[in-house]
């Protein structure tokens, strides 16, 4: 599984324990189009990015063969209705809306984590998923 994180200034994934961080959502885009590149079955992205959007992000991977059956996961805090619905436009799978709590992230994370991983194992499509937590 692929994560990035782009609220510690730059963007990262972790894989396997590795983590690879990138300056921007372009640097992603470039790592993900070189040959053997893993795969990745999940990708969190933040609503607000430092170059665009998350929600343009979700559009540009999706416009990726390799990255069709990823799910797309935009998180944010302060997000908008419209923006909300336009990361749905764009076929985000899932918004999380950042809680307060430790325990409440916890929680929507290992929601998350199970429906994926029963959509996976069901040979459910993923295109299908929708989600909205928070």
């Amino acid at each position: 599984m692929f994560i990035w994180d782009p609220i510690i200034l730059e963007s990262q994934i972790i894989y396997n324990n590795c983590r690879l961080v990138f300056e921007n959502d372009m640097e992603l885009i470039n790592y993900l189009n070189k040959p053997l590149t893993t795969i990745p079955d999940m990708v969190f992205l933040k609503m607000h990015l430092p170059l665009q959007n998350g929600t343009r992000c979700v559009n540009a991977f999706r416009g990726q063969s390799m990255l069709k059956k990823a799910v797309m996961v935009i998180y944010g805090a302060e997000a908008t209705e419209a923006e909300i619905e336009e990361a749905f436009v764009e076929r985000a799978n899932i918004y999380m809306n950042i809680p307060k709590k430790k325990t409440e992230l916890e929680s929507h994370l290992g929601d998350i984590l199970k429906l994926v991983y029963q959509y996976k194992h069901s040979n459910l499509s993923v295109e299908n998923l929708l989600l909205r937590l928070g």
